[in-house]
């Protein structure tokens, strides 16, 4: 009897820190991430929608390029494939505020739609959170898996995923950026 695999969901985890040979200034990530956050800029303004506690980032300073770089450095290691970026987006989550359950999927445009998502823990909490993902087993019933937050980790899953940032029973905002990216040089299996 042969075995084949015919579908595998991988989560990546790790931590970028100078252990791994990456210095990374957080303060100067989060400086450009909170920039959308308050000047309010929404990336939906409609309440009901998935992105409206999603905020605009703009602004990009080299310590995020670099942030950008360790992310796809991370990702090659690891899988030998290499991503580019489609978008970026920020969540900031205040005390007692917990984020909608979504992916990253564009259902009017699949074709359009990133193969991979990155959350990077730029300000949280120890404990404060946990980063759930939801997955359908082989009898396509639904499950979850909860990972711990920690500043400069970095979750790497493919964007058909769906997930949220559990309530935040700190006493600060917990920030995070959400890197969505493509893969080079392959056809998105979304939109087939």
């Amino acid at each position: 009897m042969k075995a084949h695999k015919v579908t595998e969901t991988l989560v990546y985890e790790s931590v970028l820190g100078p252990e791994k040979g990456y210095s990374i200034d957080r303060e100067k990530i989060k400086k450009d991430a909170i920039h959308g956050y308050l000047k309010s800029k929404k990336r939906d303004n409609f309440k009901n929608s998935i992105k409206y506690k999603d905020y605009e980032f703009y602004y990009v300073s080299q310590e995020t390029e670099f942030l950008n770089s360790f992310i796809r450095d991370e990702f090659f290691i690891k899988t030998k494939e290499k991503i580019s970026l489609h978008d970026k987006y920020i969540n900031v989550m205040e005390r007692f505020e917990q984020s909608y359950l979504r992916n990253n999927i564009n259902l009017g445009s699949y074709k359009e739609s990133p193969w991979y998502t990155c959350v990077y823990c730029c300000d949280v909490l120890k404990d404060s959170s946990e980063l759930v993902i939801e997955y359908n087993n082989h009898l396509n019933r639904k499950n979850i898996m909860n990972f711990k937050l920690e500043n400069n980790k970095i979750f790497i899953f493919p964007s058909t995923l769906k997930f949220f940032f559990s309530e935040n029973i700190g006493t600060e905002p917990n920030i995070f950026i959400i890197f969505n990216y493509d893969l080079r040089g392959k056809t998105n299996p979304h939109a087939q």
